[in-house]
């Protein structure tokens, strides 16, 4: 008694869908893995000049945005004195506007971003002649400019003797010399393979804070707008409301002394 092997044998319909389902995934990693490659590659191939593009642009939106809030904190100290003084009808109203609680939130915010992006920029700026953290421990007040670069973004400005006698009447909330000499110190590093590869890992974490950075400033924008807007309707309902009042103190002056208008 012999064995009978057929060659007319076929995979049977689960097994014949489970193949094409594994080739159709195999395809999918596939293709994704070659997409993070070429992206990486991309990433490691930017011209020098393209990724501190990025990072100026992001410091300049960084100190332009710490301005701002700079600013609106001294309106809003201005204007406490003449919010006191306003009808409790008036407050709901102001309440669209930016306070000073809002505006500090936001400062601390705009605050930690920066430090987040000192810490992303760092490796690619150029060290001085003994790097950053020497150059900040080894000056003792010298006010005599060194022949090497030693300012960096991160470092003292060389009137810092001076700076001190000033910074002892600020309060902690508010930037010392260092941060308001940050982006005039800037001096980027040859953009080599070790720094191609630094940008490939931070190059994320760049775009995150730029986004997040929108988004905070989204948000100010929006409340400034709908304060605008609020007061602008405030304003001309008053005006409307001034020209009735007008209007009939001119009939009653008509009544009265035969007073015509004159148009």
């Amino acid at each position: 008694m012999g064995v009978v092997i057929s060659t007319n044998s076929t995979l049977a319909p689960i097994s014949f869908a489970s193949s094409i389902i594994g080739f159709v995934s195999f395809a999918f990693t596939l293709g994704t893995f070659l997409k993070v490659v070429w992206v990486n590659l991309e990433t490691v191939s930017e011209p020098a000049h393209d990724v501190h593009t990025m990072l100026n642009n992001l410091r300049e939106e960084l100190l332009e945005e710490r301005a701002s809030l700079k600013v609106l904190k001294k309106v809003n100290k201005h204007r406490r004195k003449f919010r006191r003084k306003l009808p409790e009808s008036l407050h709901e109203l102001l309440n669209v506007e930016l306070d000073e609680v809002t505006v500090k939130t936001m400062s601390d915010t705009v605050r930690a971003y920066c430090r987040q992006f000192q810490q992303l920029e760092r490796p690619f700026l150029k060290n001085g002649e003994d790097g950053i953290q020497q150059a900040r421990h080894r000056r003792r007040g010298d006010l005599s400019p060194s022949p090497h670069y030693e300012h960096s973004a991160y470092a003292s400005p060389p009137y810092e003797k001076r700076a001190k006698n000033r910074d002892r009447g600020r309060s902690r909330n508010e930037d010392s010399d260092d941060d308001l000499y940050w982006a005039q110190r800037v001096k980027y590093a040859p953009y080599g393979l070790r720094r191609r590869l630094d940008w490939l890992y931070h190059k994320s974490n760049a775009q995150a804070l730029m986004e997040q950075l929108s988004r905070l400033q989204t948000r100010r924008i929006s409340r400034q707008v709908n304060s605008m807007a609020v007061m602008l309707r405030e304003y001309g309902d008053s005006v409307l409301h001034s020209e009735d009042q007008l209007g009939r103190l001119e009939e009653r002056l008509n009544r009265v002394v035969g007073i015509r208008r004159m148009e």
